[in-house]
C-alpha cells in the first residue's frame, strides 16, 4: 500500500504520456493522484490473495519435494500467487488508468459507467488483461526466489553459493520429465567450493570458544590444550591410532604428550584448524620434531623448506646433523651440498668439530668439495681429530683412507705432517698404487678445476643474428666456454660477482621484435647463477624495475643502485636504492642517492659503497643508512669505469663536458681522500674502442673492443678486435697481454664484463 501511494504520481505521468490524446490534453501534471481510491481499495485484497496462494502452495509442495529443489518451489508458488492476484489487480488497473486519463471525473462515476456500458465485455477484458499481466510476472517470481532462498543474510559468500541452486534451474527440464505418469529419477551431484573453508572456520571458532571439545592434550611444563578428537585424528595418524585403537587413551578425557613444548603444540593446533603456520628460526626445529612425532609430513616439509632457505655457513652443519637424525633426505642433501660449496667458510665453525665419523666421511669424500688444494681437506681432518683425540684416534686411519687423495697433496706439505698423521697416510699408501704419485688416476675435487674467467654479457653470436650468447674466456688456457644465457634474453642487466663467487643479475629489459623500438620496458627480475647446473635460479624480484642498475655486495647484503626506466614523458634516471637479504630472500628500500643516476659506477670498500658519476662522488654507510659527499675527481667525466685496486679507486675513461670521449685515468686514495692523475690510456679515437675495467688474477685489466678500418682495392673493410690490457702499477702503463678470438661473437656497445671462478666441466666448450 505504501509503495503504491509513493509511486502513484509517477504511474499517473506514465499513463498520460501513453494516452492517445497526448500528455497535456490528458491533463498533464494536474490531478496526479486522480484514481488513487481504486488503488487503495484494490491493494489489500490483491496482496492478500497473492500471499495466501503463495504460502499455501509453498507448504503443499514442500511435503513431497527434495530440499535441493527449494528454489523451484518458490518459483511455482510465486507464479500461482501472482496469477490469482491478477484477477483483482486487472479491474483495478482499468479503473485507475481511466481516472488518470480523465481526472475531472470521479473514480466512483467511472466505475459505474464501466459496469453499465461494458458489463458484457468485462469477463473478456479481465481475461485479456489477466493474461498480459501474467506474462510480466518473471520479476516477481525471481524476487520471491531470492528473498525466500537467501533471506536477510545476503552477502558475497551467499552470492557465490547460489551457483548450486542455479544449477537446479538449469536442470529443471530433466527433473520435470514424466515417464508413464511418474517423474523420472535424476542423480544430482552439487559441490560447494567454499564448504571446506566454512567447516574449518566453524571448527576454529568452536576451538577458540571451547565448544564441544572432547579431549585435553597436556604437553611439557603442564600446558594444556582443550580440542577435538576428530580434528586431531584427521591431520595426524598418531592421534588417530591413539583415539581408535581401543587402548586406555581411547576413553580418557586427557592425554599427556612427552617431548613436545607448548609453543610447538600451539602451532600444530593452529595448523590443524586453519592450515596456516608461522615459522621462525627460533621455533622451526622444535616444530619439525613435533610434526615428526605426530607424523604430519606436510608440516615437516614446510619446516624443511624454511630451513633450506635460511642456510648459511654458521648453521648449515647443524641443519645437516638435524636432518640426518630425523631422516629427512631432501633437507640432508641440500644442507650437505651447501657445506661442500662453502667448505672453506664452514670448516672454521665450531659445529664442524661435532660431526660424527660417518658424517665427516660423507662430506670429505665427495668429488664436489669446493677446495682448491687437497691440503685444506687434510687440515680439516686434523682439526676434527684434535677436538676429541682419545675417542677419535681409532677412526683416524679409516677417515684418512676414505677422504684424503694422496696424489693431490704437495710433497713439501707431506714432509711437515706430524708423525701420527704420517702413519695414517702410510697405511693408506700401502693399499694404493705407488705409480699414482701425481694426479693421474686420481679424481680432482670440483674446486680444483675452477678457473678465473672473463664473462661477457650482451654478446651476440656472429652466425645467429641478434640472439644473445654469453662467452666465458679462460686467458690462461686460451679456452672459450659458453655460459647459460640470461632468462627471457634479458639485456642491460645489473651484474655482480660476490666475494663468495655467487653470480647475480638483476633488472634489464626484454628485446622487442620491432626494429624501431627504443623505449624498452624495464624488468625487476632477479636471478642467481647455479655453477653445477649451469642455469639461472629465480630469486625474489626487486621492488623497482630498472635497466642498467649497478649491483654491489656490502656487509653481507646486495644493493641495487639507480638505473633508468622509460615512463611518462620518456627516459628517466633513478635515484632509488634497495637492499637484498639472501637469508630472507627479500628486498627492502633504503635511503636513495642524492642524485638520480644512470651509467654510473659503484664499488665497495671496507663496508662502504662508493658511487661516481661526473661531478658527483658519494659514499654510503649501510650501518647508518646515510649518504655522504666526497671530493670530486679532477677531470669530471660521465659513463666512466671504476674498480678498487689495493687501497685506491681507479676511475677510467668516460665522456667529458664537451661530449667528447676521454681516456683519462685517475686514482682516488681511500685513506688520504685525494685524487691522483695517472697516464692516459694508450688508445686512438679512430678505433672507437669500448672499454670495460675488471680485476683478473689480482691485477687491473682492461677488456677492449676496438674497430679497425682497412682499405683494400678502394674498398673499406672493418674488423673488430677484442684485447686484454694489464696495468703495471710500477710503470704506470697498460700492456696488451691477450687477444680473444674475434670470429666467435660480436660485442655491442653496451656489453659488460665480470670475472668469476667457473667450472669448465659444467660449461659448454666452444674452442
Amino acid at each position: 500500500m505504501c509503495v503504491d501511494l509513493v509511486l502513484y504520481p509517477l504511474d499517473t505521468i506514465k499513463t498520460r504520456l501513453q494516452s492517445p490524446q497526448g500528455f497535456f490534453k490528458a491533463s498533464g501534471f494536474r490531478g496526479i493522484y486522480a484514481g488513487v481510491p481504486s488503488v487503495a481499495v484494490g491493494s489489500f485484497p490483491s496482496a492478500s490473495a497473492f500471499f495466501v496462494t503463495y504460502e499455501y502452495f509453498k507448504s503443499a509442495l514442500s511435503t513431497f519435494t527434495p530440499p535441493y529443489l527449494n528454489p523451484v518451489i518458490h518459483m511455482v508458488s510465486a507464479s500461482l500467487g501472482e496469477m490469482v492476484a491478477c484477477v483483482i489487480r486487472v479491474p483495478t488497473e482499468v479503473v485507475k488508468q481511466r481516472t488518470q486519463a480523465s481526472p475531472s471525473t470521479s473514480t466512483y462515476r467511472i466505475l459505474l459507467l464501466t459496469l453499465r456500458e461494458e458489463c458484457k465485455k468485462i469477463v473478456w477484458t479481465n481475461i485479456k488483461g489477466w493474461g498480459s499481466r501474467t506474462k510480466s510476472n518473471l520479476i516477481t517470481i525471481l524476487q520471491r526466489v531470492l528473498i525466500e532462498h537467501k533471506g536477510p543474510s545476503w552477502s558475497i559468500t551467499s552470492l557465490l553459493r547460489t551457483q548450486s541452486w542455479l544449477l537446479d534451474i538449469a536442470d529443471l527440464g530433466k527433473l520435470l520429465q514424466v515417464q508413464n505418469g511418474i517423474p523420472s529419477l535424476v542423480n544430482y551431484n552439487g559441490v560447494d567450493p567454499l564448504h571446506a573453508c566454512s567447516v574449518l572456520q566453524q571448527l576454529k571458532s568452536m576451538y577458540d570458544e571451547g565448544q564441544l571439545v572432547d579431549i585435553v592434550v597436556e604437553v611439557d611444563h603442564g600446558k594444556t590444550f582443550p580440542c577435538h578428537r576428530n580434528v586431531l585424528s584427521a591431520i595426524s595418524p598418531y592421534f588417530r591410532s591413539m583415539f581408535t585403537s581401543g587402548l586406555t587413551e581411547t576413553t580418557q578425557k586427557e592425554v599427556r604428550i612427552v617431548g613436545v613444548d607448548a609453543e610447538s603444540m600451539h602451532l600444530i593446533l593452529d595448523y590443524a584448524y586453519t592450515s596456516r603456520v608461522t615459522l621462525s628460526e627460533a621455533n622451526v626445529q622444535a616444530l619439525f620434531t613435533a610434526a615428526s612425532i605426530f607424523q604430519i609430513p606436510s608440516l615437516q616439509d614446510q619446516c624443511a623448506q624454511f630451513m633450506i632457505s635460511r642456510l648459511d655457513p654458521q648453521n648449515c652443519i647443524g641443519v645437516f646433523m638435524f636432518a640426518d637424525a630425523y631422516g629427512h633426505q631432501e633437507l640432508k642433501d641440500k644442507s650437505q651440498d651447501y657445506i661442500r660449496k662453502k667448505f672453506l667458510c664452514v670448516v672454521n665453525e665450531q659445529e664442524f668439530l661435532h660431526l660424527t665419523k660417518e658424517q665427516l666421511v660423507c662430506i670429505l669424500s665427495s668429488d664436489d668439495l669446493n677446495v682448491e688444494k687437497e691440503e685444506h681437506v687434510f687440515e680439516s681432518i686434523i682439526r676434527w681429530f684434535e677436538y676429541d683425540r682419545d675417542k677419535r684416534e681409532m677412526y683416524l686411519a679409516e677417515v684418512v683412507a676414505k677422504c684424503i687423495r694422496l696424489p693431490l697433496l704437495d710433497e713439501a706439505f707431506l714432509k711437515k705432517i706430524p708423525p701420527t698423521f704420517a702413519q695414517a697416510l702410510a697405511r693408506d699408501s700401502v693399499d694404493s698404487d705407488k705409480s699414482e704419485s701425481s694426479t693421474n688416476g686420481c679424481a680432482q675435487r670440483l674446486g680444483m678445476t675452477a678457473s678465473e674467467m672473463i664473462i661477457c654479457f650482451d654478446a651476440a653470436h656472429k652466425h645467429s643474428g641478434k640472439k644473445q650468447t654469453v662467452p666465458c674466456i679462460d686467458t690462461v688456457t686460451g679456452k672459450v666456454f659458453k655460459l647459460c644465457k640470461p632468462p627471457n634474453d634479458l639485456r642491460e642487466v645489473g651484474i655482480l660477482v660476490s666475494s663468495e663467487n655467487d653470480v647475480y643479475i638483476a633488472g634489464g629489459y626484454r628485446p622487442s621484435n620491432s626494429e624501431v623500438c627504443i623505449d624498452h620496458r624495464a624488468e625487476n627480475d632477479f636471478w642467481l647463477y647455479e655453477h653445477a647446473g649451469n642455469k639461472w635460479l629465480p630469486k625474489f624480484p626487486m621492488l623497482r624495475a630498472r635497466i642498467g642498475c649497478k649491483l654491489v655486495h656490502c656487509c653481507g647484503k646486495l644493493y641495487a643502485l639507480g638505473g633508468r626506466v622509460y615512463e611518462g614523458d620518456g627516459r628517466n634516471a633513478l635515484k632509488s636504492v634497495e637492499c637484498y637479504d639472501a637469508r630472507d630472500n627479500c628486498w627492502t628500500a633504503v635511503s636513495p642517492m642524492p642524485v638520480a643516476m644512470e651509467f654510473h659506477s659503484a664499488v665497495e670498500y671496507k663496508d662502504h659503497i662508493y658511487v661516481l658519476q661526473g661531478e658527483y662522488f658519494f659514499c654510503y654507510n649501510p650501518h647508518k643508512d646515510y649518504w655522504g659527499h666526497l671530493t670530486t675527481m679532477n677531470v669530471p667525466r660521465t659513463q666512466g669505469l671504476a674498480a678498487v685496486y689495493k687501497n685506491c679507486i681507479y676511475y677510467i675513461a668516460g665522456i667529458g663536458r664537451n661530449h667528447q670521449r676521454m681516456f683519462t685515468v685517475e686514482a682516488y686514495d681511500l685513506e688520504q681522500n685525494t685524487w691522483n692523475r695517472k697516464k692516459d690510456l694508450p688508445f686512438d679515437q679512430a678505433t672507437s674502442p669500448y672499454i670495460k675495467l675488471i680485476t683478473l688474477h689480482g691485477k687491473l685489466h682492461l677488456f677492449v673492443r676496438a674497430t679497425q678500418v682497412t682499405v683494400e682495392e678502394l674498398v673499406f673493410r672493418t674488423s673488430r678486435k677484442n684485447s686484454l690490457y694489464q696495468y703495471d702499477e710500477d710503470l704506470d702503463q697498460w700492456k696488451k697481454v691477450y687477444e680473444t678470438p674475434d670470429r666467435l661473437w660480436d660485442l655491442g656497445r653496451h656489453f659488460e664484463c665480470v670475472v668469476a671462478k667457473l667450472y669448465p666441466q659444467c660449461l659448454q666448450k666452444v674452442i
